[in-house]
């Protein structure tokens, strides 16, 4: 981007769609950034990052593989497996859950039931705030059947049960909390001195998600979730983290490119799902050759194109503004010029 005023407008024309309230978006490209937030985002507020925070989970798990403090093919009940109730994992009458790898839990192939269902979701959509996090969890979830075998080599299944699980890995791994070890590995380190992990404090720079028109209050739930969604941030400080995740300044990101394995999910939304990180295509002819990143449920969004070298990250702060989002997204990428 060459011209604030196209990012601008770009944005203005969003919001004028009748459930977007506000929108912040941070475009870096060839040592350029810009910036745009209006409405309920304008004046560097905050939002909830919510599945954005998956990408997080992501990072720590590569610097634990680069520290030989674990490897991607290790079955979790090796280090969970204190805290997993037999059978947990149960596909046509047959236990598989010391099949379960970690790689299964990163890239949605482990099988494993959601506890974020339709009815989880049409609760907190009507503000009924729950507590949930890791033992509610696994207590709802461990005499469902499974989707599939872990592993499948053809099926996947968008599961924030599972990042529940690697949240509780990397917590037994480094014996400290996963918001600590958020701070200490990646906060800090770069700077992101507007972002933290939500646990129910006042914020007055903190925007509530919305869906449509109405705003969902739910500080028992975000201040719960943890490693599934509970990040707090700024377009400029989730552009930071991008830039620092594909560019070796977290681990060495030369091993990405084994992780973009894709699987194709229906749910929620179309999308690729790779070994703890998303594409979302943009071309109906080249699939498989998107932005790469993750979406967030809240409206967040953050995601890098590795052919134009573009990073972009956000939030249209709305359940149901992903749209929106990228739309502004494609028509940066089709200003810019390789």
């Amino acid at each position: 981007m060459k011209q604030n005023d196209n990012l601008e407008n770009y944005v203005s024309k969003a919001m004028k769609h009748k459930y977007v309230k506000g929108f912040s978006i941070h475009v870096h490209h060839d040592g350029n950034d810009e910036v745009v937030s209006q409405g309920n985002l304008s004046g560097h507020r905050r939002f909830y990052a919510a599945s954005v925070t998956k990408l997080f989970v992501t990072s720590m798990l590569l610097m634990l593989v680069e520290e030989k403090k674990l490897s991607l093919d290790d079955k979790i009940i090796d280090y969970i497996g204190d805290i997993i109730p037999e059978n947990f994992h149960t596909f046509k009458g047959k236990d598989y859950t010391r099949t379960i790898l970690i790689k299964h839990l990163m890239s949605n192939t482990s099988g494993l039931p959601d506890y974020f269902d339709k009815e989880v979701m049409t609760r907190l959509l009507n503000s009924e705030d729950e507590v949930w996090g890791l033992k509610p969890v696994i207590e709802y979830v461990k005499d469902k059947e499974a989707y599939f075998i872990p592993g499948h080599p053809k099926k996947a299944k968008y599961c924030d049960t599972n990042y529940q699980l690697l949240g509780a890995i990397i917590e037994k791994i480094t014996n400290k909390s996963f918001s600590s070890n958020v701070d200490e590995r990646i906060l800090k380190p770069l700077n992101m001195h507007d972002s933290y992990m939500y646990d129910g404090r006042e914020d007055p720079l903190l925007e509530n998600i919305y869906y449509k028109d109405k705003e969902i209050i739910l500080p028992n739930y975000l201040a719960s979730i943890g490693p599934e969604g509970g990040l707090v941030s700024t377009s400029t400080d989730l552009n930071r983290f991008l830039q620092a995740f594909f560019n070796s300044k977290l681990f060495d990101s030369r091993q990405l490119e084994k992780h973009y394995t894709w699987r194709l999910l229906f749910g929620p939304g179309l999308f690729f799902y790779g070994i703890g990180i998303s594409m979302q295509p943009i071309h109906l002819f080249k699939m498989k050759q998107g932005i790469i990143g993750h979406w967030g449920h809240s409206g967040a969004f953050a995601f890098y194109h590795p052919k134009k070298n573009v990073y972009m990250t956000g939030s249209v702060n709305q359940f149901v503004g992903h749209n929106q989002a990228a739309k502004v997204m494609l028509k940066v990428l089709k200003h810019i010029k390789v």
